[in-house]
C-alpha cells in the first residue's frame, strides 16, 4: 500500500459492513493523511458521490467523460440505464392497444423535480402516468400494474377503477411515495380491466425505470437489503 496510486475494485459490493469500513478508511487515510491518489471503481452512484471528488465515465475502455461526481452520475445514469420511462405516439392508429383501448402516452416521471425527466432517486416522490382512449361501451375501466425487478420479482401490485368515457382520452395517475423503493430497475406490468374484471389488455415491460441511491455522508454504503426500503419511525424509551 506504499505506491503512489491506490485501486479499490468495487470494495462496496463485499456485504461485510466491518470490512467496508476498514477500507473506506484507509482510502482516506491515503488520499487525505497521506497525499496519494485513490482511484475508487465502483457501480454504487451514491459512494462515488460520497468520496470522490472527480468522476471519470468509461465505455468500452474509452473516456467519456469526466468532472464533478454529481454531473458524471447523471449522464452517466441518462445515457447506461435500463430506463424506457416514457413512451408517445402520434396518431391513435399507432399507439399502443387493440379495439378495446389505446394508449397514446406513458410515463414515468420524478414528481419531486421541476423537470420530470430529472434522475430518480430513493428519496423522490413518482407519478406513472398513463393516458388511455376507451374504445369500448364500458364507462369504468380497472387499471392496475405490478411493479417488477428486472428478475420478474414482484415488488407490489396496485391498481382501481375510473370513469373513462368512450373515445375519451383519460390520464390515470399514480404516486409511488419517496423514501420507499430501494435503489434498483424496475419494470411495470400493465393491465386494463372492465369494471367486472374482464380483461381488455394487458402489457408486460410496459415501461421501465431506474432508481439511484442517495448520497450518503458516513455510515455503510453498501446496498441495503429488500424491495423496498422505507423510511420508517424509530424512538427510544
Amino acid at each position: 500500500l506504499e505506491s503512489e496510486i491506490l485501486i479499490v475494485d468495487e470494495v462496496l459490493a463485499v456485504g461485510d459492513a466491518e470490512f467496508q469500513k476498514k477500507c473506506l478508511g484507509k482510502m482516506n487515510d491515503v488520499s487525505k493523511g497521506e497525499g496519494r491518489t485513490v482511484l475508487f471503481v465502483s457501480h454504487n452512484m451514491a459512494a462515488v458521490e460520497s468520496l470522490c471528488t472527480k468522476a471519470f465515465s468509461l465505455k468500452n475502455g474509452s473516456l467519456i467523460d469526466s468532472g464533478i461526481p454529481s454531473k458524471i452520475i447523471t449522464e452517466y445514469l441518462a445515457h447506461n440505464s435500463f430506463s424506457e420511462r416514457k413512451i408517445k405516439y402520434d396518431s391513435i392508429k399507432d399507439a399502443l392497444g387493440n379495439e378495446s383501448v389505446r394508449i397514446l402516452e406513458a410515463t414515468v416521471e420524478n414528481a419531486s423535480n421541476n423537470d420530470p425527466d430529472a434522475v430518480i432517486d430513493v428519496s423522490s416522490d413518482i407519478d406513472i402516468k398513463i393516458n388511455i382512449l376507451n374504445l369500448t361501451e364500458e364507462e369504468v375501466l380497472s387499471v392496475s400494474f405490478d411493479l417488477k425487478t428486472l428478475r420478474g420479482d414482484v415488488v407490489f401490485g396496485s391498481g382501481n377503477k375510473f370513469e373513462c368515457k368512450k373515445n375519451h382520452l383519460s390520464e390515470i395517475v399514480c404516486r409511488i411515495p419517496g423514501n420507499f423503493l430501494n435503489d434498483d430497475s424496475y419494470q411495470i406490468s400493465l393491465y386494463i380491466l372492465t369494471a367486472a374484471m374482464r380483461m381488455l389488455f394487458s402489457k408486460d415491460e410496459f415501461l421501465t425505470f431506474e432508481i439511484k441511491d442517495q448520497k450518503r455522508e458516513s455510515g455503510y454504503l453498501g446496498k441495503i437489503n429488500g424491495f423496498v426500503r422505507p423510511q420508517l419511525e424509530w424512538r427510544i424509551s
